[in-house]
């Protein structure tokens, strides 16, 4: 006589029914407590950074966390220092120009204050909850700021042509000569023009912009334009004779 087969027991649908309820319910705690964690940590760290900035903020590459304003203002101050020591370097062919560090800071202003404010408002701006979601994002991801900066376009311009000028050539007009090697006779000639050469200012002032902005600072190649006299030789042929 064969045994008899041993069939499996088949799940009770209350079973099944519990089953199907405790997967969501688990995923649920384990988010409520990822959420509660999270909220925790980021009200810990409102707390301890109190009157200062967050973790996880820099200002054009400048880490500023955990800073007074005045101290981060300090701090890029000091980063601007170093990256500008050697001033800003100008290539004219095998000529070099440098715009000492000194005049370089009169020619570009940057906006330390706004910077150092948008910093410390990270975090801190909407609804409590809209503060500690942001304060607990800065520590899954940094925030990178701009530190704004405004040339100076015509004081450079200004500097650029005094130190490029006496290099180059100038236009000179044509012009009638009149030679008197007698009391009687006269000879009249014509001196011939001379094509001169300028700095195009439009796009080094672009680049020491991006420069600035940048603030890594390497030599500009400057580029030459021609200069075109406004008398040519053919205009003072008719009063040659």
């Amino acid at each position: 006589m064969n045994p008899p087969s041993s069939m499996p027991e088949s799940t009770s649908p209350s079973s099944r029914h519990t089953l199907v309820w405790a997967i969501p319910l688990s995923v649920v705690s384990v988010l409520l407590i990822a959420i509660i964690s999270g909220l925790a940590f980021a009200h810990e760290r409102r707390s301890r950074f109190e009157g200062r900035i967050y973790p996880g903020v820099s200002i054009n590459r400048v880490d500023v966390s955990g800073l007074r304003t005045d101290e981060a203002e300090a701090r890029l101050q000091d980063a601007l220092q170093t990256a500008t020591r050697h001033g800003l370097t100008f290539q004219l062919g095998t000529t070099t120009r440098i715009l000492p560090q000194a005049h370089m800071l009169e020619l570009m202003r940057y906006d330390y204050t706004s910077s150092v404010a948008h910093a410390y408002d990270l975090g801190r701006a909407g609804t409590t909850l809209q503060s500690l979601v942001r304060v607990l994002g800065l520590s899954l991801r940094s925030k990178d700021l701009d530190l704004p900066v405004t040339l100076e376009e015509d004081g450079m311009r200004t500097w650029l042509r005094e130190a490029t000028t006496p290099l180059l050539p100038e236009a000179k007009n044509a012009r009638l000569v009149i030679d008197l090697p007698s009391a009687t006779s006269s000879l009249v000639r014509i001196e011939a023009e001379q094509l001169g050469q300028t700095v195009q200012l439009g796009p080094a002032l672009q680049e020491a912009k991006r420069q600035a902005e940048t603030q890594q600072f390497y030599p500009i190649q400057l580029t030459i334009e021609t200069l075109e006299p406004a008398i040519r030789s053919r205009d003072l042929e008719p009063l040659q004779t």
